[in-house]
Protein backbone atom coordinates (compact mmCIF):
# COMPACT_ATOMS: atom_id res chain seq x y z
CA UNK A 1 0.00 0.00 0.00
CA UNK A 2 1.48 3.21 -1.06
CA UNK A 3 2.19 6.01 1.28
CA UNK A 4 1.14 9.51 1.34
CA UNK A 5 3.91 12.57 1.77
CA UNK A 6 3.00 15.97 1.30
CA UNK A 7 0.31 14.98 -1.66
CA UNK A 8 2.76 12.53 -3.08
CA UNK A 9 2.34 8.53 -3.13
CA UNK A 10 5.32 6.42 -2.43
CA UNK A 11 4.94 3.12 -3.34
CA UNK A 12 5.66 0.46 -0.59
CA UNK A 13 9.03 -1.02 -0.32
CA UNK A 14 9.56 -4.62 0.73
CA UNK A 15 11.96 -5.60 3.18
CA UNK A 16 13.31 -7.76 0.56
CA UNK A 17 13.88 -4.62 -1.65
CA UNK A 18 15.62 -2.85 0.99
CA UNK A 19 18.38 -5.46 2.28
CA UNK A 20 19.29 -5.72 -1.52
CA UNK A 21 19.66 -2.06 -1.84
CA UNK A 22 21.77 -2.37 1.45
CA UNK A 23 24.04 -5.35 0.14
CA UNK A 24 24.58 -3.04 -2.84
CA UNK A 25 25.57 -0.27 -0.81
CA UNK A 26 27.72 -2.31 1.08
CA UNK A 27 29.93 -3.58 -1.79
CA UNK A 28 30.89 -0.01 -2.51
CA UNK A 29 34.46 1.04 -2.05
CA UNK A 30 33.63 3.60 0.89
CA UNK A 31 32.00 0.69 2.57
CA UNK A 32 34.21 -1.85 2.01
CA UNK A 33 36.94 -0.26 3.28
CA UNK A 34 35.65 0.19 6.12
CA UNK A 35 34.08 -2.14 8.39
CA UNK A 36 32.74 -0.42 11.44
CA UNK A 37 30.93 2.27 8.67
CA UNK A 38 29.31 -0.84 7.19
CA UNK A 39 28.45 -2.25 10.38
CA UNK A 40 27.02 0.99 11.41
CA UNK A 41 24.21 1.36 8.30
CA UNK A 42 23.71 -2.62 8.68
CA UNK A 43 22.39 -1.98 12.12
CA UNK A 44 20.71 1.43 11.55
CA UNK A 45 18.74 -0.20 8.16
CA UNK A 46 17.91 -3.63 10.09
CA UNK A 47 16.42 -2.01 13.10
CA UNK A 48 14.33 0.93 10.97
CA UNK A 49 13.23 -2.83 8.99
CA UNK A 50 11.96 -4.44 12.42
CA UNK A 51 10.10 -1.52 13.05
CA UNK A 52 12.58 -0.07 16.04
CA UNK A 53 13.89 2.70 13.60
CA UNK A 54 12.22 5.68 16.37
CA UNK A 55 13.96 3.52 19.63
CA UNK A 56 17.63 4.01 18.14
CA UNK A 57 19.61 5.49 20.85
CA UNK A 58 23.18 6.50 20.47
CA UNK A 59 24.01 4.20 23.49
CA UNK A 60 22.62 1.02 22.16
CA UNK A 61 24.85 1.43 18.91
CA UNK A 62 27.79 2.21 20.96
CA UNK A 63 27.20 -1.39 22.41
CA UNK A 64 25.84 -2.95 19.42
CA UNK A 65 27.97 -1.61 16.32
CA UNK A 66 31.08 -0.21 18.07
CA UNK A 67 31.65 -3.21 20.88
CA UNK A 68 31.55 -0.16 23.66
CA UNK A 69 31.31 -2.27 26.89
CA UNK A 70 27.91 -2.09 28.92
CA UNK A 71 28.78 1.22 31.40
CA UNK A 72 30.04 2.90 28.13
CA UNK A 73 28.92 6.91 28.47
CA UNK A 74 28.29 8.73 25.19
CA UNK A 75 28.67 11.90 26.87
CA UNK A 76 32.12 10.94 27.26
CA UNK A 77 33.12 8.73 24.25
CA UNK A 78 31.96 10.77 21.11
CA UNK A 79 32.49 7.57 18.91
CA UNK A 80 28.77 6.95 18.05
CA UNK A 81 28.74 11.05 16.79
CA UNK A 82 32.08 10.69 15.52
CA UNK A 83 30.82 7.89 12.65
CA UNK A 84 27.71 9.33 11.93
CA UNK A 85 29.45 12.15 10.95
CA UNK A 86 31.76 10.14 8.51
CA UNK A 87 29.03 8.60 6.62
CA UNK A 88 30.01 8.79 3.18
CA UNK A 89 29.38 10.96 0.44
CA UNK A 90 28.10 9.04 -1.93
CA UNK A 91 25.06 8.42 -4.34
CA UNK A 92 24.69 5.10 -2.60
CA UNK A 93 23.58 6.27 0.78
CA UNK A 94 21.00 9.09 1.05
CA UNK A 95 20.54 12.35 2.27
CA UNK A 96 18.82 11.27 5.08
CA UNK A 97 21.88 9.04 6.12
CA UNK A 98 24.16 11.75 5.73
CA UNK A 99 22.16 14.11 7.49
CA UNK A 100 22.42 11.54 10.59
CA UNK A 101 25.82 13.49 11.25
Amino acid sequence: MPVERNQTQIPAVTAEAIQAQLQAVLRSPAFVRSERLSRFLRFLVEETVEGRGGKIKEYTIGVAVFDRRPDYDPQTDPTVRVHAGTTPDTPAVSPDVRRMG
